[in-house]
């Protein structure tokens, strides 16, 4: 089950970068599929409420971007993004903005896990 959501996350992250950004990168695959992965993971082990998958979700997915961000980015200079003129942004791999778009997505996949009656 867990390969299954794995690729989920994985095809499903990068389907929504394409239709938001109109491009992606394979390295956002495995960055989406460990996302779902964890949250699948926590969703299951923990009963939540909307507020605070929201917050956890928002907090998780903004850390797996930090980390991807600053090998892919800072590291190895791949430049898949750059937020540096978005608001309130870390080094240009993070910022606010897209935070709350990760909690909110992370909220949507709790919803969507409690339609599917899987947590």
């Amino acid at each position: 089950m867990i390969v299954i959501v794995f690729l989920i996350g994985s095809f499903g992250y990068m389907g929504l970068e394409l239709l938001w950004r109109g491009h992606t990168h394979w390295t956002m695959g495995l960055a989406g599929g460990i996302c779902v992965t964890l949250l699948y993971t926590l969703f299951q082990t923990f009963e939540l409420n909307i507020l605070t998958a929201f917050l956890l979700s928002s907090v998780l997915i903004t850390t797996v971007e930090f980390v991807f961000g600053y090998i892919l980015n800072i590291c190895l200079g791949m430049a898949v993004w750059d937020y540096s003129k978005m608001k309130h942004n870390i080094m240009g791999q993070i910022c606010l903005t897209y935070s709350t778009l990760w909690g909110l997505l992370g909220a949507g996949v709790w919803g969507a896990l409690r339609l599917l009656s899987v947590i």
